[in-house]
Order: structure tokens, then sequence, then C-alpha cells
């Protein structure tokens, strides 16, 4: 049976493990600053929606969809970097999103009013 190592000489392997830790170390990176922006950007958009004197549920509902679909973008944008193919992901999020919208477009309307 022939093992991991033997398949690489040295060569190989150190640039197959200097290749892996880059791509550890540029994710680390982008998630530091991923989770940074996050919290600016929600930071700004409680702000706006405060300043409009918008309901207490209306922050709080808009901040929780702002919270998850930043994570999801920054999740996705990591899982590029190491080769993940996320196109298959992106159209069954992207289908429950249309299927999630349709659901509440009752709702917008006392939205729209809101503001």
């Amino acid at each position: 049976m022939i093992s991991f190592l033997e398949l690489y000489d040295n060569s190989s392997l150190f640039s197959l493990i200097m290749n892996i830790l880059m791509k550890l170390i540029t994710a680390a990176i982008t998630y530091g600053v991923g989770v940074k922006l996050i919290k600016f950007l929600r930071k700004c958009l409680r702000k706006l929606l405060e300043r409009h004197n918008a309901e207490k549920g209306v922050i709080t509902f808009l901040d929780s969809a702002a919270y998850i679909v930043l994570y999801v973008v920054l999740i996705f944008t990591i899982l590029e970097m190491f080769g993940f193919d996320t196109a298959s992901l992106l159209a069954v999020i992207a289908s429950a999103s249309v299927a999630i919208g349709l659901a509440l477009q009752g709702a917008f309307p006392i939205w729209r009013a809101v503001f």
C-alpha cells in the first residue's frame, strides 16, 4: 500500500503544505476583516433605521436578516478561497430566498407605511 507521503517528493510536499498554509492565513484574515465589516454595516443599518423612526420590530428583523445574509456571504467567500464549488449551494439559497419573499409579501405594505 502506498502512503500519502510516498506520493509526493519533498519539494512538492513542501509546496502543498505552503499552499494550504497560505490559504488558511488568507482565510483567517478574510474572516477577521469580514467580521469587523459586518459589525460596522449592521451598526450603520440600525442607526439609519432609528434616525427614520422605524419600529423596534422592523429594526430587529432587518438587523437579523442583514446578520444572516452578510455571514452567509462571508462563509461563501471563504469557501471559494479553498476551491469549493458553491454554485449549487447558491442556487438552493436563491430559491429559498424567493420562497421566503413570497411568504412575506403581505407584510411589506406594512413596512412601507413605516418609512
